[in-house]
């Protein structure tokens, strides 16, 4: 059984964490990314969460564009915008994940890599000294 002096360690590590978790929260919140097409035609302001938060036509130009065309360059903008807020977003968390893991969270880690080894591990016998399942897997009757 734990100690009082124990529980209230755990009592204040969870505090201090439930602190950098709001605060990582918060930060995201704030992200917010801008960006204009190359023309300066389209303006588009994307938010931490990646929603659209505005869209602006500058010019009378975009009238003239088909809507095929148009909505192209609104994509466009609005993907680099995208982008820029995950970018923005992912920084903001870097600074409260222990660095353990932080090849992880930064794009460092081949995930695809570490999925097929897993399942090629999932493969193989859990015991293979004890030769369990063989003569199933083999076809055999026990």
């Amino acid at each position: 059984m734990s100690s009082p002096e124990e529980l209230e360690q755990a009592a204040a590590e969870l505090r201090e964490q439930r602190d950098l978790i709001g605060r990582a929260g918060a930060q995201v919140a704030a992200v917010t990314s801008t960006t204009t097409s190359r023309d300066r035609m389209i303006t588009v302001t994307i938010d931490g969460q990646g929603q659209l938060t505005g869209l602006k036509l500058s010019g009378t130009r975009w009238q003239k564009l088909a809507a095929p065309d148009l909505c192209a360059k609104i994509v466009e903008t609005a993907r680099a915008a995208h982008e820029e807020a995950t970018r923005k977003s992912m920084a903001a968390f870097m600074e409260f994940v222990p660095s353990s893991l932080g090849g992880v969270m930064g794009g460092g880690v081949d995930l695809d890599q570490m999925l097929s080894e897993a399942l090629r591990a999932g493969d193989e016998p859990l015991f293979p000294e004890m030769n369990l399942g063989r003569r199933r897997n083999e076809g055999d009757r026990a």
